[in-house]
């Protein structure tokens, strides 16, 4: 500061004050120290492919040189993902981390009804094209397998992400998402009970149409004046 005051000749010729100085140190110090966390992350992931040889992690940078997308996903959940994949649960619901980054769960079902990890990311935004990318690289991890079915919260690009990358999926809402759906457009606590219901029964197709027919019947009479 004393350097650009003898340079302009007073501290009101400076243009910025020593409260502004600092704050701008803060900020320099603050991206040095995300830099590091980045080349930290980076380098623990290195050490775990080098130690794990179907270990799989990739990720992009921006013309900043900074890091874009990071996706990984190791030896068990590649195993797992092999055996399990059918059914491919795509969760963004986390948003949880310091940089306020979508924090993306790739996940499915074991044989014994719990709840398997198949990958992670961290991604930079939720467009269709980062999605696109996120799938596209899970699908170059897991040997081109493609899921029979993705359980997705409804979002509109990752909908257009699935017909685009693996259009022959069958797409479906999560029960939760439904059924907060249901909470907030049907305020009626009787249907909102026979729609989970519904959702959670092991029907065959007739049975679900029959028992559905019932349960639109009966709200719609109790609709009527």
């Amino acid at each position: 500061m004393d350097l650009k005051v003898n340079e302009s000749g007073g501290y009101g010729d400076v243009g910025f004050t020593l409260k502004d100085l600092q704050n701008k140190i803060e900020v320099e110090r603050r991206v040095e120290l995300k830099d590091g966390d980045t080349e930290g992350a980076l380098g623990y992931l290195s050490a775990r492919a080098n130690a794990d040889p179907l270990f799989f992690f990739k990720y992009t940078v921006d013309e900043d040189n900074r890091l874009g997308k990071l996706i990984w996903a190791d030896s068990k959940s590649r195993m797992d993902y092999a055996a399990f994949g059918d059914v491919l649960i795509f969760d963004t619901t986390y948003r949880t981390n310091a940089c306020k980054k979508p924090f993306v769960i790739l996940a499915g079902v074991s044989n014994h009804f719990l709840t398997t990890i198949f990958g992670c990311a961290l991604l930079v935004d939720e467009t269709f094209a980062t999605y696109t990318w996120v799938l596209e690289t899970l699908m170059e991890a897991m040997d081109n397998k493609r899921p029979v079915s993705v359980v997705t919260d409804g979002d509109r690009a990752m909908r257009q992400t699935i017909q685009k990358v693996i259009p022959d999926c069958r797409h479906r809402l999560c029960l939760w998402h439904l059924s907060r759906n249901d909470a907030t457009n049907i305020h009626k606590p009787e249907f909102q009970e026979d729609f989970k219901r519904c959702m959670q029964m092991d029907y065959e197709i007739d049975e679900f149409e029959n028992v559905w027919d019932q349960v639109v019947k009966r709200y719609n009479t109790e609709q009527k004046p």
